[in-house]
C-alpha cells in the first residue's frame, strides 16, 4: 500500500526496512552474468581462430561442405530441443527449486533421441535435396551430433539457471572448445575431410554430455508428469520455431545472395557480417544467461525494471564496441580476408552489421519479458514475419545496391523485430523509453562511427583509427563498471516511470510511521485472461493522515479511482472510493466524510508494556508463495511488541532438495519454524497452539503484511477487556492491481461485506428457547450500546483467518480447529469462521479491534478468484456440518435462522450483480461505498450458490481423509529453531 504525508510533501521518505531488496538493479547482471557470457563467448574466439586454418587445410570444397554441414546441425539441434531448454529456466524460477526443472531435463533427452533417430532414419531421403549427395560420412557425423548437442544445452540452461558456474563452464569449454581441438587434430593425423572434422565435434560433446548428465542428475519421473511436460512442450515449440525463424534471419539472406549475385559475394558478404556481427553474437549469449535471472523473479514490477535497466546498459556498453568494431574494420577485414575479396569495399557493411546490435539488444529486452510472461507463440510468430521481411527486403534490395542492401535489411528486419515484440508487451508505465540523454550520446556515437566509413583507407588513416578503437577499451571499461555499480535502489535511472503534466512520480512518497510498505505488482497477461466483459480497472490505494491539509493526490496515469485510507493519531478511521481526473468531482470534496471522523477511542488508551499479555504469532504454510511469505516475515521483524514469539508451521508433506523455508528465517531473531505434515490449515495452527507460550496465539496468513501496531492493538484490547476471549482485526487490501482483486475487495468488502472502523464486542443473545440460546448475536460499541444483532453464523463479517487471536487457554478448552476443515483438505475453508462460532457458542465473548491492521494480497487471477469464491461456498456448509457433528443443537439452530439466512442471501447477491457493495446495518458511514465500475460477475454469484450443496460431501471426504491419515501414522511435533 503507498502512503503519503500531507505535512511533507515533496520531502523524500525511507522505504520500510522489510521491504524486498530489489533486485531491479542491474549490477548482478553485469557482474557475475558476464562471467557466463565470457565462458560461452569462448567458443567464438576459438572459432574466429579456428576458422582460417579449416580454411587453409581443407580446401574451398571440403569447407564449404563442412559449413554447411554445421548450419544443417544447428537446425537439428533447434528441433531436438523444442525450447525446453527455455521452459526449463522459466519452470526453475517459477518454482524456486529444481525438481519438476530437471523432470523437464528427461523428457527432452527423449524427444532429442526421438529427432536423431527420425533424421537417421530419413536421410536417404533429403541428403541428395540438401545438396549432401556426395557427403553421407558427413551426414551420418551430423545425425549423432544431434543427441549429444542437444543434451548438452538443456545441461547447460540447468547450470546456468542454478547459478552453477565452475559446472557451467566445465561443460561448455568440453562441449565448443574441445569440439574445435579435437576435430583440428583429427584433421591433421586421421583424415582431411569435413566427416573427420565433425567426429572429433560428436566425441568432445558427447563427453560433455556425460559429465553434465553427472552432474545435473535428470529426473526419470518426469516423463510421468504429463501436465508439466505439456505445459513446457507449448512453451518450448513456438519458441523452437522463433529459433529457426532466427536463424533465417540471420543467415537467409546469404541464400537471396547466391541467388542474385553468385557465390564469390556470398563469401565476400560472410566475411563482413562475420567481423560486424560479433556484437550480437555476444548480445545472443548475454540474453541467454539473463534469462534464468529474469525468470527467478517472483515481484513483475521491478522483473520489467529490471528489463528496462538493462537495456538502457547494454545500449552504453554497445557505443564503445560498435564504434571499436567499426574503426577497426578496414585492419580486421584486410587481416581475414586475402585481397581478392577487396576488403575495402566492405568497410560500411561492417558498420551496418554492427548497428544492428541496437535493436537486438531493445529485442533482447523484450523477449526474457514475453519468455517469463509464457508468450512463445507470439515470439515464434514474430520471429517468423521478421525473418520473412528480412527474404523480402533481401530480395528487393540486393538487386538495387548488391551487398549493402542485404546489411540494410538485415538491419531493418532486426528492428522490425524489436519493434514488434515491444507492441506485443501488455502497455506498463515501467517499461519506459530509453533517457534522451542516452539516446542523443547513441545518435552521436553512431555519427561518428559511420562517419569514419567515409575517411580514405590508407595505412595512415587505417592505423589511425585503430589508435582510436583501441581507445574504445577504456571507454568500455568504464561503461561496465557504471553499469556493475548500479545501487540497488535502482535510482541511476531517473526516468523508469511514465509521467505527465499532472501527475508526479511516486518514488518520493513518504510512509506513516504505522504504515506497511506494500510491493505493488501491475497486472500480468495472465492475470487478464477469461475475464468477463466490462471488468474494472486497476485501484490505486493512498493512505493519508487525516490531522494535516488534505494533499495534492500522488496517482500514476492508468489509474482512474483510488482507495483513500484515512488514518488519525495511528488509527484508521476509514476508507473511501474517489475517481480521478480532471472531470471528476474535486478529490478533496470526495473525502469529506474521511475528514469528519473521529478516532477510535479504544485506540487511544495506553496500556503498560507489563499489562501486555505475551503472544504466540502462528503462521501456518506450505511455502508455496515465496515473495508473500518474505514480506511477511520482514513486516514481522518490524512489529512492535514486548514480549512476542514467532512460530512459523510448515505443513508440507514433504520438503524438497532446494527447501527455501531456511534461507527466509535464518537471521531473524524470535522465529522458529514447526514441521506439522498432517494436511490442512488447521492441522498446522493446532501445531501452533502445541508450540506455543504465549498467554494469547495470533494467527495471520502466509499472503498477509502486518502493521507494526498489529500486536500492540491486539494486546491492548486482551489486557482492557479480561472478558474477552479471542479478538480480531482490521484486514485492508494490500493492493488493488488486477479486476480480481477489486471485485473481491469492492462487492465482497475483502472478508465478510462489511468493513467498520469502530471497536466493537459480540456475545451470545439469549433466544427465544433454551435449545437455540446463543443463535443470535448482539453486537456492543464501546459505550456498551447494542447496535446490531446477527445470526451466530454471520460472524465472519467481523473476523477472518487472516487476523484473529485467542487466549491460548481457550484454545485448548475447546480442542483447537477442526483438522477435518480448511485450506488443504476437501472441505476447502470454514475453520477460522467455526473456531469463532464455537468462541461465542460456548458462552465467550469476541472483540473486534479496527486498530489491529493487516494487509492481505487478494487473489490476482480470476481463475484463482473463481476458486476462492467455490472454496467459501462449500467451505460454508461444510462448517455447518462441522458445526452439528459436535454439537446437534446447532441443527435447531440453523433450522431457525435458515429462511433469514437465504433470503439475505439472495440479497446480496442481487446487490452485487447490479453493481453495488454489500453493506449490513450499523455500520459506520464510512464504510458502505457505492461501486462506480460494471457489476459483479453473475458467474461468480452463480459460482459461490451452487457449491453450497457440495459442502456436506466434502466434509465427509476430508474426516475420512483425516481418519486414515492418522490411522497411517503419527504425527511428532519436530521443532527446528533459527
Amino acid at each position: 500500500m503507498t502512503t503519503i504525508d500531507p505535512g511533507a510533501a515533496g520531502s523524500a521518505g525511507p522505504v520500510a526496512p522489510h521491504a524486498d531488496p530489489a533486485p531491479a538493479a542491474s549490477s548482478h547482471l553485469f557482474g557475475r552474468g558476464l562471467l557466463y557470457v565470457m565462458v560461452w563467448s569462448l567458443q567464438l574466439v576459438a572459432g574466429t581462430i579456428v576458422s582460417p586454418i579449416l580454411a587453409h587445410v581443407m580446401g574451398p570444397a571440403e569447407f564449404g561442405a563442412l559449413a554447411s554441414a554445421i548450419a544443417l546441425h544447428q537446425v537439428l539441434s533447434v528441433l531436438a530441443l523444442i525450447g525446453l531448454d527455455q521452459a526449463l529456466v522459466l519452470q526453475r524460477g517459477e518454482d524456486g527449486h529444481t525438481d519438476r526443472a530437471r523432470g523437464i531435463m528427461a523428457v527432452g533427452i527423449v524427444i532429442a533421441l526421438v529427432v536423431a533417430l527420425i533424421a537417421g532414419g530419413t536421410a536417404p531421403l533429403w541428403r541428395d535435396a540438401l545438396g549432401f549427395g556426395d557427403y553421407p560420412a558427413l551426414v551420418f557425423a551430423v545425425v549423432l551430433w544431434t543427441l549429444p548437442a542437444a543434451t548438452v544445452q538443456i545441461v547447460l540452461a540447468l547450470l546456468l539457471a542454478e547459478d552453477r558456474l565452475g559446472s557451467f563452464a566445465l561443460v561448455s569449454v568440453l562441449a565448443a572448445v574441445g569440439g574445435l581441438v579435437v576435430g583440428v587434430v583429427l584433421l591433421l593425423t586421421v583424415r582431411n575431410d569435413a566427416a573427420t572434422y565433425a567426429i572429433g565435434g560428436v566425441v568432445s560433446q558427447t563427453v560433455a554430455m556425460i559429465i553434465g548428465l553427472i552432474v545435473t542428475r535428470p529426473v526419470l519421473r518426469g516423463l510421468l508428469d504429463w501436465p508439466v511436460a505439456w505445459r513446457a512442450i507449448k512453451l518450448g515449440v513456438p519458441l523452437a520455431l522463433g529459433g529457426l525463424a532466427i536463424f533465417v534471419l540471420n543467415a537467409g539472406d546469404r541464400i537471396v545472395i547466391q541467388r542474385i549475385l553468385g557465390p564469390e559475394e556470398v563469401g565476400r558478404y560472410q566475411i563482413a557480417y562475420v567481423v560486424g556481427s560479433v556484437v550480437i553474437l555476444l548480445l545472443t549469449f548475454t540474453s541467454s544467461a539473463w534469462t534464468p535471472r529474469f525468470a527467478a523473479l517472483r515481484d513483475e514490477s521491478q522483473r520489467w525494471l529490471l528489463a528496462v535497466q538493462s537495456r538502457n546498459e547494454l545500449y552504453r556498453l554497445l557505443m564503445p564496441m560498435v564504434a571499436g568494431v567499426t574503426l577497426a574494420a578496414p585492419l580486421l577485414l584486410r587481416i581475414v580476408a586475402p585481397p581478392s575479396f577487396r576488403p575495402e569495399s566492405l568497410t560500411l557493411i561492417v558498420f551496418l552489421v554492427a548497428i544492428s546490435a541496437f535493436p537486438v539488444a531493445a529485442g533482447g529486452a523484450t523477449g526474457r519479458l514475453l519468455i517469463t510472461l509464457r508468450r512463445g507463440k507470439t515470439i515464434g510468430l514474430i520471429a517468423s514475419v521478421a525473418a520473412a521481411g528480412n527474404i523480402g527486403l533481401n530480395i528487393l534490395l540486393v538487386p538495387i545496391y548488391g551487398l549493402l542492401g542485404s546489411a540494410l535489411a538485415t538491419l531493418l528486419a532486426f528492428c522490425a523485430l524489436a519493434a514488434l515484440q515491444r507492441l506485443a508487451l501488455p502497455d506498463r508505465p515501467a517499461f519506459a523509453r530509453p533517457p534522451t540523454r542516452l539516446m542523443c550520446a547513441v545518435a552521436v556515437t553512431l555519427l561518428i562511427a559511420g562517419g569514419s566509413v567515409l575517411l580514405p583507407q590508407t595505412l595512415g588513416w587505417n592505423v589511425a583509427r585503430l589508435v582510436v578503437a583501441v581507445l574504445c577499451l577504456p571507454w568500455f571499461v568504464g561503461a561496465l563498471r557504471r553499469a556493475r555499480a548500479i545501487p540497488p535502489d535502482g535510482t541511476s535511472e531517473p526516468n523508469l516511470t511514465s509521467r505527465s503534466h499532472d501527475v508526479r512520480s511516486n518514488s518520493k512518497e513518504p510512509f506513516l510511521p504505522h504504515s506497511v510498505h506494500t510491493s505493488r505488482i501491475p497486472a500480468s497477461p495472465a492475470d487478464l485472461v477469461e475475464l468477463p466483459d466490462n471488468a474494472p480497472g486497476p485501484c490505486r490505494i493512498v493512505a493519508i493522515d487525516l490531522d494535516q491539509p488534505c494533499p495534492e493526490l500522488v496517482i500514476e496515469p492508468h489509474y482512474d479511482n483510488a482507495l483513500i485510507v484515512g488514518w488519525r493519531a495511528g488509527c484508521p478511521v476509514g476508507t473511501v472510493y474517489v475517481e480521478l481526473g480532471s472531470a471528476c468531482t474535486p478529490v478533496i470534496d470526495q473525502v469529506q466524510a474521511l475528514i469528519g471522523a473521529t478516532v477510535n477511542p479504544a485506540g487511544e488508551v495506553v496500556v503498560a508494556d507489563i499489562d501486555l499479555p505475551s503472544i504466540s504469532v502462528v503462521v501456518s504454510t506450505v511455502v508455496g508463495r515465496v515473495s508473500d511469505l518474505r514480506r511477511l516475515l520482514d513486516s514481522l521483524e518490524l512489529v512492535d511488541y514486548p514480549a512476542v514469539e514467532f512460530i512459523i508451521v510448515d505443513n508440507r508433506r514433504t520438503v524438497g532438495p532446494d527447501d527455501p523455508l531456511p534461507e527466509l528465517l535464518q537471521g531473524r531473531a524470535g522465529m522458529r519454524s514447526v514441521r506439522a505434515v498432517q494436511p490442512g490449515i488447521s492441522a498446522g495452527r493446532n501445531a501452533g497452539i502445541a508450540a506455543a507460550t504465549g498467554d494469547v496465539v495470533a494467527y495471520t496468513d502466509d499472503d498477509v503484511q502486518v502493521d507494526s501496531q498489529w500486536l500492540r492493538a491486539l494486546g491492548r484490547r486482551f489486557a482492557l477487556q479480561p472478558e474477552v476471549d479471542a479478538v480480531t482485526g482490521l484486514i485492508l487490501p494490500a493492493e488493488l492491481e488486477t479486476p480480481a482483486q477489486v471485485w473481491f475487495e469492492r462487492y465482497s468488502g475483502g472478508f465478510g461485506g462489511e468493513r467498520t472502523f469502530t471497536a466493537l464486542t459480540l456475545s451470545a443473545d439469549s433466544g427465544p428457547v433454551r435449545a437455540i440460546r446463543g443463535s443470535r448475536i448482539s453486537v456492543r460499541n464501546a459505550a456498551g450500546t447494542t447496535t446490531r444483532r446477527l445470526a451466530l453464523y454471520g460472524v465472519g463479517a467481523y473476523g477472518a483467518g487472516a487476523n484473529m487471536a485467542f487466549r491460548r487457554n481457550v484454545l485448548e478448552r475447546l480442542g483447537g480447529f477442526d483438522t477435518a476443515l480448511g485450506t488443504g483438505t476437501p472441505a476447502r475453508g470454514g475453520e477460522d469462521l467455526a473456531m469463532l462460532i464455537n468462541v461465542l457458542w460456548a458462552g465467550g465473548q469476541l472483540a473486534y479491534e479496527p486498530t489491529s491492521v493487516v494487509h492481505h494480497r487478494h487473489r490476482r487471477d480470476y481463475a484463482g478468484l473463481v476458486n476462492q469464491i467455490r472454496g467459501n461456498g462449500i467451505g460454508f456448509t461444510a462448517m455447518l456440518v462441522s458445526l452439528i457433528q459436535h454439537d446437534r443443537r446447532h441443527l435447531l439452530s440453523v433450522a431457525w435462522q435458515l429462511p433469514l439466512a437465504v433470503v439475505r442471501i439472495l440479497q446480496q447477491g442481487s446487490i452485487r450483480i447490479r453493481g453495488g457493495r454489500v453493506a449490513g446495518g450499523g455500520l459506520s458511514a464510512l464504510a458502505p461505498v457505492q461501486a462506480r465500475t460494471s457489476g459483479y460477475p453473475r458467474s461468480l454469484i452463480l459460482t459461490e450458490l451452487g457449491n453450497y450443496w457440495r459442502g456436506p460431501a466434502a466434509y465427509r471426504r476430508s474426516q475420512r481423509a483425516d481418519q486414515s491419515w492418522l490411522a497411517a501414522q503419527a504425527t511428532p511435533l519436530v521443532e527446528s529453531r533459527v
